[in-house]
């Protein structure tokens, strides 16, 4: 997995100057922040997306057991997926656990479904991966491997050093497809330091897809990619949750990873399609600490909707970037979603790296999420970053560096803000902008920004060109049960209208 070497030069750029104080505007119109009251669930993650993964209703042409749980074992689950086909469990009524002592290949010649129906758990013991299939050809997008309605825990693949075949703790795919349903992965791990690993749960490498719906992830972790590793294939994501995974190498590119605290993502031409996703509460040592996506063209798609990317981090002593979503080389469309409570040495929500051509936000929450010691702790777009903003609140993010400036916005010159609201976001450097530094963004009309004179005494540079001051300081809030931002004085609500994930409850593995 190739993964990109940031450059620091626009970091320092931003450094040296900062633009003269604007004057104020008129008194400001008001923006409608959009979104409505969100609801909440519990039990599976949130069915808020439609899926166009489906689970598998064939009849079985393979089962496993005769009835009681001894005879469900790991010698008949092997000589199942030998064979491939429809695979199913007879263990008798209640839940069953299979110990797993030795790493099973599934037959890479059939497409093969392993149905649990939600009673049978395999159980790696610590000491072996799962599940391979290997195609033995990169470009191979069949067979497809389906797991549904099962749980994968405890797992771990072996090795270390650079070799993504040690990727994958419990699920490794070289070649073919996957679709994952309504399954579960937690305790799972993949080697860590190591440049090109990959996967605490799933590495899927090369072929045609892998598809995810309804499923759990949870105290994953490997190199890059605490849950997730995707190289060179397209990756989508609906209904689930990702969660206390941990991206644990160091260093990034040139180094030993760290990146991905939730997912890593490398590839070329290849699409990314999160759907009805939380990311919350994971954490990488460098980059991305919910997910790290890098790729060539700057058009290649990031299609996010309806995602929760909560609470996640890069560890202080690391001093990396992007505490929530590190996108470089692609184009982000990201509408009704929430990034909040993100943290990181730099761009702590949201870091659009160079190349990201094309983005479009639409009703996002960016609240809350604090870089320890550098620029941007709401969102930082690289110069070359085009696109348009429209709808979104970058609200209560904090820049609490001695040297720290820029709370809400760095950068993002390329961008056209809209209907917008950048309030109440705090820095350490009182003498530089504050709510957008390196600016300003292109005008679109209807922006609100606060409050108007920051700590030293000097009025705030404007975000926008026509961008008109509220009162600051205590204008906004966070609701961390709805994640609403409410910009007081009559400019309303910007919501989440559904919320992804558990409904606040965390997994029991």
């Amino acid at each position: 997995m190739r993964l990109s070497i940031i450059a620091f030069a626009a970091l320092v750029a931003l450094l040296a100057a900062a633009p003269a104080d604007a004057k104020p505007k008129k008194s400001p119109q008001k923006p409608k922040l959009g979104g409505s009251t969100p609801k909440t669930s519990s039990g599976r993650p949130a069915a808020i997306c439609t899926s166009p993964v489906q689970l598998v209703t064939s009849a079985a042409t393979k089962t496993v057991g005769k009835g009681t749980p001894a005879s469900c074992n790991e010698a008949a689950l092997v000589s199942a997926l030998a064979k491939g086909g429809v695979i199913h469990f007879n263990c008798g009524p209640t839940p069953v656990t299979i110990a797993i002592q030795s790493e099973i290949n599934v037959n890479p010649s059939v497409n093969t479904v392993i149905d649990g129906n939600h009673l049978v758990t395999l159980d790696g013991k610590g000491v072996t991966r799962i599940l391979s299939l290997n195609t033995g050809n990169y470009n191979s997008v069949t067979p497809k491997l389906t797991v549904q309605r099962l749980r994968l825990i405890n797992a771990q693949s072996k090795g270390t050093g650079t070799q993504p075949t040690n990727g994958g703790g419990a699920m490794y795919r070289f070649g073919g497809s996957f679709d994952v349903i309504d399954s579960d992965f937690g305790h799972n791990k993949a080697p860590s330091p190591g440049q090109d690993i990959a996967g605490g749960a799933i590495y899927s490498i090369g072929g045609g897809f892998t598809r995810i719906s309804g499923s759990i992830f949870y105290e994953n972790e490997a190199s890059n990619g605490g849950a997730i590793g995707n190289l060179g294939n397209d990756l989508s994501i609906y209904n689930s949750y990702i969660g206390y995974n941990k991206a644990t190498g160091t260093g990034g590119n040139p180094g030993d990873g760290g990146n991905g605290g939730g997912i890593s993502m490398d590839g070329k031409g290849r699409s990314a399609t999160l759907c009805g996703v939380a990311l919350v509460n994971n954490v990488a040592n460098k980059f991305g600490g919910a997910m790290f996506r890098t790729s060539y063209t700057g058009l290649e798609p990031n299609n996010f909707d309806h995602i929760l990317v909560d609470g996640n981090e890069i560890v202080k002593a690391g001093g990396g970037l992007a505490g929530g979503l590190y996108i470089q080389g692609g184009r982000v469309v990201l509408t009704n979603s929430a990034i909040t409570r993100n943290k990181a040495g730099g761009y702590a929500g949201i870091f659009l790296a160079p190349m990201d051509h094309e983005n479009s936000f639409k009703n996002v929450v960016i609240a809350e999420n604090t870089a320890y010691t550098g620029l941007g702790g709401g969102i930082d777009c690289d110069s070359d970053v085009t696109g348009t903003f429209d709808h979104i609140t970058v609200a209560r993010n904090h820049a609490p560096g001695s040297s720290a400036f820029g709370g809400g916005i760095t950068g993002c010159t390329g961008i056209t803000l809209s209907n917008s609201a950048v309030v109440d976001n705090t820095e350490g450097n009182e003498w530089n902008p504050l709510n957008c530094f390196g600016g300003p963004l292109k005008e679109g009309g209807h922006n609100v920004q606060g409050p108007k004179v920051r700590a030293s005494g000097q009025t705030d540079a404007l975000c926008t060109s026509n961008s008109v001051f509220i009162p600051g300081g205590s204008s906004s809030e966070l609701n961390t049960h709805t994640f609403c931002v409410t910009v007081k004085g009559g400019y309303g609500a910007q919501c989440m209208n559904k919320i992804p994930g558990l409904g606040g409850k965390v997994p029991n593995f």
